[in-house]
C-alpha cells in the first residue's frame, strides 16, 4: 500500500490552490469565493480559497476531534473530510528573547577570544593594560558601542546573513554553497577597507560562524547574531585602546 508523504500532501494542496486560483478569475465563481469569506474571516486567504473550491456551502470546518470535543458532534461514517492548510503558528516564549541575548553575548566573545585575543597572545604581542587612557577617549568609547549595537551589528547580520543568505539559498537550491557565497562576498567587501592581510580571517571566522550558527540553532536569530556581531567588534575595538599590543 502507498502512503503519501506529508511532503506529497502539502503539493497536492498548492497544486490544487493553483488551479482554483485561475479558475477563480476566469470563471462566474468569484461570488462564491466571497461568500465562504464572509462565513470564514478568520481563516487565511489560501484556506478560504480551498474551502471555497471544495465544499462552498460549508458554514463550519474542523477537524475531526475538534468536532467532538468542542461541538460534541460525531463524524458519519464514510465521510471524507476536505484538505487545509495546517495554521503552524511560532509562539515566542517569554524567555526566548533572552536566550538570543544570552547566546549573542556568548557568540560574540568566543568571537573576539578565537579571531584576536588568543592570537594576540600567543603571539606575544601583548604586552599589558594600558591604565593611562585619557578621559576624552569616554565619548570615543560611548560612540563605538552605540554605533556597533545599533547600526554595524544589526545593519550587517541583516543584510548579510538575513537577506544575502536566503537570496543565495533560493538561487543556488542549497544553503552551503550559499553560505560559501555569502562568506566570500563578506570578506572582499571588508577587505577593501582593512586591507587584504591577515584582517581577511578574523572577517572569514565571523561570516561562518554567524551564518553556521543562523542555519543550526533555532535560537540564532538575526538579534542573537547582531548582539554578537557588535559585541565582538566592540571588544576589538576597546582592546586596541586599553591594551598595550606592538
Amino acid at each position: 500500500m502507498y502512503l503519501k508523504t506529508e511532503k506529497q500532501k502539502v503539493k497536492e494542496i498548492t497544486d490544487k490552490l493553483e488551479e482554483g486560483l485561475k479558475e477563480l478569475f476566469e470563471s462566474g465563481k468569484y461570488k462564491n469565493y466571497l461568500s465562504t469569506m464572509s462565513k470564514f474571516h478568520n481563516y487565511s486567504v489560501n484556506n478560504t480559497l480551498l474551502i471555497a473550491l471544495q465544499r462552498p456551502d460549508a458554514s463550519l470546518v474542523a477537524g475531526y476531534q475538534a468536532w467532538q470535543k468542542n461541538f460534541n458532534r460525531h463524524v458519519n461514517k464514510g465521510e471524507k473530510g476536505i484538505r487545509i492548510l495546517a495554521p503552524a503558528p511560532y509562539k515566542i516564549k517569554e524567555w526566548a528573547l533572552l536566550w538570543q541575548l544570552l547566546l549573542g553575548i556568548g557568540l560574540g566573545i568566543l568571537l573576539f577570544l578565537a579571531t584576536f585575543l588568543i592570537p594576540m597572545l600567543i603571539k606575544g604581542r601583548i604586552l599589558g593594560v594600558n591604565t593611562f587612557v585619557p578621559k576624552s577617549t569616554r565619548s570615543l568609547i560611548l560612540f563605538t558601542l552605540f554605533n556597533q549595537f545599533l547600526f554595524v551589528g544589526p545593519i550587517e547580520e541583516t543584510v548579510y546573513r538575513g537577506y544575502l543568505l536566503d537570496r543565495l539559498r533560493e538561487a543556488t537550491n542549497s544553503k552551503w554553497i550559499a553560505v560559501l557565497l555569502m562568506t566570500a562576498v563578506f570578506v572582499f567587501s571588508h577587505s577593501i577597507g582593512t586591507g587584504f592581510g591577515t584582517h581577511m580571517v578574523s572577517h572569514l571566522v565571523l561570516a561562518l560562524v554567524t551564518a553556521f550558527v543562523r542555519l543550526k540553532f533555532k535560537l540564532g536569530s538575526i538579534f542573537a547574531l547582531g548582539v554578537a556581531h557588535a559585541l565582538s567588534n566592540s571588544l576589538l575595538q576597546l582592546s586596541i585602546i586599553y591594551l598595550f599590543i606592538f
